[in-house]
Protein backbone atom coordinates (compact mmCIF):
# COMPACT_ATOMS: atom_id res chain seq x y z
CA UNK A 1 0.00 0.00 0.00
CA UNK A 2 3.01 2.23 0.63
CA UNK A 3 3.60 2.62 -3.19
CA UNK A 4 0.16 2.80 -4.37
CA UNK A 5 -0.27 6.67 -5.31
CA UNK A 6 -2.40 8.84 -3.53
CA UNK A 7 -4.89 10.04 -4.89
CA UNK A 8 -5.35 13.63 -5.78
CA UNK A 9 -8.70 15.43 -6.35
CA UNK A 10 -9.09 16.51 -9.65
CA UNK A 11 -11.25 19.75 -10.71
CA UNK A 12 -13.74 18.09 -13.87
CA UNK A 13 -17.11 19.71 -14.95
CA UNK A 14 -18.77 18.09 -12.00
CA UNK A 15 -17.08 19.15 -9.28
CA UNK A 16 -19.55 22.38 -8.78
CA UNK A 17 -22.64 20.55 -8.81
CA UNK A 18 -20.84 17.71 -6.14
CA UNK A 19 -19.97 20.59 -4.20
CA UNK A 20 -23.40 22.14 -3.77
CA UNK A 21 -24.89 18.65 -3.31
CA UNK A 22 -22.44 17.45 -0.55
CA UNK A 23 -23.70 20.60 0.63
CA UNK A 24 -26.78 20.00 1.33
CA UNK A 25 -29.02 18.82 4.51
CA UNK A 26 -32.17 16.72 4.71
CA UNK A 27 -34.90 18.20 3.96
CA UNK A 28 -32.77 20.92 1.24
CA UNK A 29 -33.47 21.44 -1.99
CA UNK A 30 -31.40 22.88 -5.30
CA UNK A 31 -32.53 23.57 -8.85
CA UNK A 32 -29.90 22.13 -11.39
CA UNK A 33 -30.43 23.42 -14.90
CA UNK A 34 -30.14 21.54 -18.05
CA UNK A 35 -27.78 21.87 -20.31
CA UNK A 36 -27.54 24.44 -22.89
CA UNK A 37 -25.84 24.69 -25.82
CA UNK A 38 -26.32 28.59 -25.87
CA UNK A 39 -24.98 29.48 -22.64
CA UNK A 40 -22.53 26.33 -21.85
CA UNK A 41 -23.81 25.97 -18.19
CA UNK A 42 -25.92 23.16 -16.47
CA UNK A 43 -25.56 19.62 -16.89
CA UNK A 44 -27.39 16.47 -18.97
CA UNK A 45 -29.95 14.86 -17.45
CA UNK A 46 -27.99 11.44 -17.08
CA UNK A 47 -24.86 13.53 -15.87
CA UNK A 48 -26.98 14.40 -12.66
CA UNK A 49 -28.45 11.09 -11.93
CA UNK A 50 -25.92 9.59 -12.14
CA UNK A 51 -23.66 12.23 -9.87
CA UNK A 52 -26.76 12.08 -7.67
CA UNK A 53 -26.95 8.44 -7.39
CA UNK A 54 -23.18 7.66 -6.82
CA UNK A 55 -23.42 10.89 -3.91
CA UNK A 56 -26.26 8.93 -2.51
CA UNK A 57 -25.16 4.85 -2.27
CA UNK A 58 -21.80 6.51 -0.88
CA UNK A 59 -23.77 8.34 2.20
CA UNK A 60 -24.59 6.31 5.41
CA UNK A 61 -27.39 8.90 6.73
CA UNK A 62 -28.38 10.76 3.75
CA UNK A 63 -29.86 10.46 0.24
CA UNK A 64 -30.26 12.41 -2.53
CA UNK A 65 -33.40 11.99 -5.02
CA UNK A 66 -34.01 13.84 -8.61
CA UNK A 67 -37.02 15.21 -9.16
CA UNK A 68 -38.05 16.66 -12.71
CA UNK A 69 -39.60 20.50 -12.92
CA UNK A 70 -42.40 21.06 -15.20
CA UNK A 71 -42.07 24.72 -15.40
CA UNK A 72 -38.59 24.97 -16.64
CA UNK A 73 -35.63 22.82 -18.56
CA UNK A 74 -33.96 21.89 -15.51
CA UNK A 75 -34.52 19.17 -12.07
CA UNK A 76 -34.32 19.79 -8.30
CA UNK A 77 -31.72 17.51 -6.28
CA UNK A 78 -33.74 16.69 -3.19
CA UNK A 79 -31.47 15.71 0.20
CA UNK A 80 -33.51 13.22 2.52
CA UNK A 81 -32.68 11.30 5.43
CA UNK A 82 -31.74 7.51 5.27
CA UNK A 83 -33.56 5.32 6.60
CA UNK A 84 -32.21 3.47 9.97
CA UNK A 85 -31.30 -0.12 9.17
Amino acid sequence: MAEVKVRTGRVCKTTPLREEVLAMKPGDAIYVPYWNEETGKGYRPTTISQVVGVMSRASDNVKYSVRRDATRPGCFVVCLEKPAK
